[in-house]
């Protein structure tokens, strides 16, 4: 396993910086558990001599050479050249072989150049030895070579397997014959999720072979969208627009591809039109289509901090995964914005347990370098380091981080950097918790989106002002504002008041360490205004640590009552399963407040009737009451003041029948009517 591989590499180097090398090795070898002890040999017998990927990839090179290959009668070697790019079968329709095909199973039987693919009685050639053997291939005569390749191509499209018969036209040099076996299979490849398989196709096409084959067109606008080019998708959504024959569901694609690139790209004023103008999708749209369009909406609905919306979209999409083509690859995105709709909303436990067997899953599914794992991977570490699982998380997170940096979605991008930067920090590694946020940093602006920038830039303001460096957590804050201001005019409403809320924690942080008395009445209503966006937006954390922040800000005047306010932020993070801002928050404030209050002064102010009487609601009527304004539902009520279900609901009851409502925003509207709340 990928484990293994890292665990034997970190043994051998000593050394902990070993992640990207194990990564490389686990794809180079296969698994293989002697190529992987060859190559560490290899590479530490070469010393600086050569890269570590130059030393193992020639080490394994020889080995398959020298002790397996050319151990083999000429015959056999014969049947590998030719089984470097043809099915055994395929060997005799040609003529390549002069050794019965049954010396294949031997030589899989008793060396590792044969690999079982666990599906019946196929075998594939070891990576390595296929590189070896297309090398030997390329010593024969190009006469030969071409005219095995044509007779190939010709037995493949007979059967059906286009791509496969277009690769072998492209070997013989009959270019226009494997374009068109290669237009053939793009949808099928499209579907898979195949999309560097789409790509090296596309890369290699003039520009005026793209243009003329239809049929390239939407395969190659997904892999674009897929591999972080959405700049190439317009150009290809025109030529589907401007279609004589133009179809409906056409039409519903390309703009299902615009969707799609806005969603990759945060652009959310173009999700905005697309679902005014698609609210459903196209009558006799392909399920794969359906879905998409349905996980487009849910992007939209994440970016306006409406995660109930996102899951009651997801329950209606459940049902119809199973009849897409690449449902394993849209059940991944489903089961993505699932668990972050419960991290938005601040419940890491939820995203945690939703995704355990989820992460399971996807070892079947999957191949572990495939985008997907990363994906997954990255949220699933930010909801182990919320509940302060930082073992688990590192293990997630740490040999994935290379690929993470790859990946088309801000969140996850936003997600794994941000959990490996936590980590760093809680081990005291300062100086790497920067560089990771400075690369997320980087990365914001080379992508040119905003929200990635800001959040990071937030996080490195906090971060300074957590170890003292008060210049610098400043320096920060400005820098941000500076974003925020540039973007003001451009960016829709829901996109702007998450960069705000950024802001605003920034400078509450910032301002509340300078210690001046005019910055921190700066910093208390920076805190309030965080309060305010983050309840908005159903931003569940960042309330918690706004809530911290305006405490902290409080306790610097003098304010007495701002323990109440920190100890409830405390609480209110145990409940809700976030346990690394509960002992942050315990550990960076509510520590520096002295001595703790009389249980009588830490109760939250109750309403008063007049002449000094108790209001009408009990006091854990009030508590209730306090969560309904705060747009929590009852078993989040149930979960932050500890009591059980039916107990919110009966409680429920009593606030409907005083304040005479009939739902829950008629009960805070009366509420607050009557100065209660």
């Amino acid at each position: 396993t990928e484990e293994e591989t890292t665990g034997i590499i970190h043994r051998a180097l000593g050394s902990a910086d070993t992640v990207e090398l194990a990564n490389y090795l686990y794809s180079l070898t296969d698994g293989w558990p002697l190529g992987v002890q060859l190559a560490v040999a290899a590479h530490l017998g070469q010393g600086l001599a050569r890269t570590p990927e130059e030393s193992v990839s020639l080490a394994l090179s020889q080995f398959f050479t020298d002790r397996i290959i050319k151990e083999q009668p000429q015959p056999v070697i014969d049947l590998l050249e030719a089984l470097a790019f043809l099915d055994p079968d395929l060997c005799h329709a040609v003529g390549e072989v002069g050794a019965p095909v049954a010396h294949v199973q031997r030589l899989a039987d008793r060396t590792p150049i044969l690999i079982g693919t666990g599906d019946g009685e196929w075998l594939r050639l070891h990576p390595v030895a296929r590189q070896v053997l297309t090398n030997m291939q390329m010593t024969w005569p190009k006469a030969r070579r071409q005219q095995t390749a044509r007779a190939a191509s010709s037995w493949y499209a007979d059967r059906g397997f286009f791509e496969e018969a277009a690769i072998q036209a492209r070997l013989a040099g009959e270019s226009d014959a494997a374009l068109d076996m290669a237009e053939k299979a793009m949808q099928e490849m499209t579907e898979q999720g195949r999309t560097s398989d789409v790509l090296r196709w596309v890369d290699d096409m003039a520009a005026e072979d793209i243009r003329s084959r239809p049929a390239f067109w939407s395969p190659a606008a997904w892999a674009a969208i897929n591999s972080g080019k959405s700049e190439e998708v317009a150009p290809l959504v025109r030529l589907i627009m401007g279609k004589a024959d133009l179809t409906p569901q056409e039409r519903f694609e390309a703009r299902l591809l615009e969707a799609a690139a806005a969603a990759y790209g945060d652009d959310a004023a173009a999700l905005e039109l697309f679902a005014s103008d698609w609210p459903e999708p196209e009558k006799g749209a392909p399920a794969n289509a359906v879905l998409i369009h349905r996980l487009c909406h849910a992007t939209l609905h994440y970016l306006k901090g409406r995660p109930e919306q996102i899951r009651k979209l997801l329950s209606l999409t459940a049902a119809n995964i199973g009849k897409a083509d690449n449902s394993a690859i849209v059940r991944a995105y489903a089961d993505y914005y699932q668990a972050l709709s419960y991290l938005w909303e601040g419940k890491p436990a939820l995203a945690y347990e939703y995704l355990q067997p989820v992460m399971t899953r996807m070892t079947v599914d999957f191949d572990q370098r495939h985008r997907m794992v990363s994906v997954i991977a990255a949220v699933y570490a930010e909801a182990a380091v919320e509940m302060n699982l930082i073992d688990e998380a590192r293990n997630v997170i740490q040999r994935r981080l290379p690929s993470i940096e790859k990946i088309e979605l801000p969140d996850a991008v936003i997600s794994g950097y941000l959990a490996a930067t936590r980590i760093a920090e809680i081990e005291g590694r300062q100086d790497l918790a920067e560089v990771q946020i400075y690369g997320l940093i980087s990365l914001g602006q080379q992508r040119r989106v905003p929200r990635i920038e800001a959040a990071a830039l937030s996080h490195l303001a906090r971060f300074h002002a957590r170890h003292g460096r008060m210049a610098a957590a400043r320096a920060t804050a400005d820098e941000l504002e500076r974003l925020v201001d540039g973007f003001s005019a451009r960016l829709p409403a829901c996109l702007m008041d998450i960069l705000r809320l950024q802001l605003a924690l920034a400078q509450a942080a910032s301002l509340a360490a300078a210690g001046d008395p005019d910055d921190v009445g700066r910093a208390v209503d920076a805190a309030l205004a965080a309060q305010r966006l983050a309840l908005s937006l159903r931003r569940g954390r960042d309330q918690l640590l706004a809530q911290a922040l305006h405490a902290h800000a409080l306790a610097l005047q003098g304010n007495g009552r701002s323990q109440v306010q920190l100890k409830d932020a405390v609480a209110t993070a145990g409940a809700w399963g976030l346990k690394r801002l509960e002992a942050d928050l315990s550990a960076s404030y509510l520590s520096r407040m002295g001595p703790e209050m009389p249980e009588a002064a830490v109760r939250p102010v109750r309403p008063q009737g007049q002449n000094g009487h108790p209001g009408i609601l009990t006091a854990r009527e009030y508590d209730v009451l306090c969560g309904l304004a705060a747009h929590l539902s009852n078993k989040e009520i149930a979960l932050s003041l500890g009591l059980s279900d039916e107990t919110v609901k009966w409680h429920l009851k009593n606030v409907f029948q005083k304040l005479e409502a009939t739902e829950r925003k008629v009960a805070v509207a009366r509420a607050r009517m009557l100065g209660m709340i």
